[in-house]
């Protein structure tokens, strides 16, 4: 007996249908291009709900945990994209050598 794949495009209709029976904001995205996505917006969290086309779903859940913060926390946002820095190369010092001297041969 062989296992059926869910009729992904019913599955998200009746998904979609119970977001807007609870009146709850909702975006669809394309990220990949092996699924459809929809974010959700709840209050508190976020989450990403991907229909994959094998029939799977994968669903992300982000949570609040600070609260909510003023202007100063922009700063954090913008570090997240800059890119990455290059490693330091390290500069090697020149060091003067000491020269030793050859012992006076006496005679």
């Amino acid at each position: 007996m062989t296992k059926e794949r869910p009729d992904q495009f019913a599955s998200l209709l009746e998904f979609l249908g119970k977001l807007e029976d609870l009146r709850a904001e909702y975006r669809l995205a394309r990220i990949r291009k092996e699924s459809v996505m929809v974010e959700v917006y709840a209050p508190g969290e976020h989450w990403e709900v991907e229909f994959m086309d094998d029939g799977s779903l994968e669903i992300e859940r982000y949570r609040t945990t600070v609260g909510i913060e003023g202007r100063e926390v922009l700063g954090d946002l913008w570090e997240l994209f800059r890119p990455p820095a290059e490693p330091r190369k390290m500069k090697t010092r020149q060091t003067s050598t000491t020269r030793m001297r050859k012992p006076r041969q006496r005679g």
